[in-house]
């Protein structure tokens, strides 16, 4: 598979608020819906300072990978346009972007039919789930719920006014940023990210997104550390949407079908969508390449070894990533566009 999005970044703001939305599933959304009369909220960090993030979801809300994507192609356009640590009045200025949907069609390497039906459901869905962070303890003090709170936002402005067909001028939409979400992306990190991420085929490897996202964060967290491109297999178990926990299933061959195969699956998959260069298992014993028999791979040797993976042409110098040439782009309906800023 070829992929002109191959070894080419956009800038990102990253933290704990944008890393995590790729992790949900609609199946778990699910079951915390069957515990819960209300909506549901998902814890999914914990930081040094006792901040805990929460994503909360509605009860009708049409969660998947694809949603994921689509918030990180809209923080992806407006770090582009707000440097870090920008004052308020410049973040004020630039929470309202037009999305061109024949960009987006180029980068999800859709038609322009399905890229509208993407776009309506996907921003549908952002206008109604929340975030909202915590701080849990004041050095050991219990705060009172209603103090504890730090910030809270929808992603999208626009709730109860649903977005459709008539939304859509000129193959261009209007998004607005949720306040308190678009004053606070600006104090995150900006981290490279890898383009090619966003034409992953979600229904066809519905963990690879997420697999992906999570080693390049890991990457650039870690860039400077010996060990940047070693991460454990159950760490990566854990942020994939699509496979079960072990304790679910409880036959042999489940374990190999629904978890080991899956895996292997999807990062591949990121290999031929040329999100990374490459990737395999390292054994845990001999600490060297694992050349053993994959189809015959037992769970207990799979969960406790290592992944080595690597970037291509990964950019550390975040004044790079705005400076990159053009990048020219042709989506699904033969229209050429040009993609910047981008580093290739």
């Amino acid at each position: 598979m070829t992929d002109v999005c191959k070894g080419i970044y956009a800038p990102i703001f990253q933290s704990p608020v944008t890393n995590n939305l790729s992790m949900f599933s609609l199946n778990l959304i699910k079951r915390f819906l069957k515990k819960n009369d209300g909506n549901v909220e998902l814890p999914v960090a914990r930081r040094l300072d006792d901040n805990v993030v929460y994503w909360i979801f509605p009860k009708r809300v049409n969660m998947s990978c694809r949603t994921a994507q689509m918030f990180d192609y809209i923080v992806t356009k407006f770090t582009a346009k707000v440097p870090a640590n920008a004052p308020k009045d410049v973040i004020n200025a630039n929470k309202e972007m037009i999305l061109d949907l024949h960009e987006i069609s180029a980068l999800f390497k859709m038609s322009m039919h399905s890229t509208r039906e993407l776009v309506i459901e996907t921003i549908n869905n952002l206008q109604n789930i929340k975030i909202e962070q915590l701080n849990i303890s004041v050095r050991g003090r219990n705060k009172k719920p209603e103090d504890a709170t730090v910030w809270k936002s929808v992603i999208l402005q626009g709730v109860g006014c649903s977005v459709d067909e008539s939304s859509i001028k000129n193959s261009k939409i209007k998004v607005i940023l949720g306040d308190k979400l678009a004053e606070y992306l600006p104090s995150a990190s900006i981290m490279p990210y890898s383009v090619a991420l966003f034409s992953i085929k979600t229904t066809k490897f519905p963990n690879a997104y997420a697999l992906g996202k999570h080693l390049n964060v890991l990457y650039k967290m870690n860039f400077y550390k010996p060990r940047r491109n070693i991460v454990s297999v159950a760490e990566l178990v854990d942020v994939a949407p699509d496979i079960p926990k072990r304790e679910t299933l409880n036959v042999i061959g489940g374990l190999r079908q629904r978890i080991i195969r899956p895996f292997i699956r999807d990062m591949n998959a990121l290999v031929d969508y040329g999100v990374i260069k490459c990737w395999y298992f390292i054994d845990n014993v001999t600490n060297e390449r694992f050349e053993g028999d994959m189809d015959s791979l037992d769970y207990d040797k799979f969960i406790n070894m290592k992944v080595y993976f690597d970037f291509i042409d990964f950019p550390m110098k975040e004044e790079s990533l705005f400076e990159g040439a053009e990048v020219e782009l042709i989506n699904a309906d033969g229209k050429r566009m040009k993609l910047v800023p981008l580093k290739k």
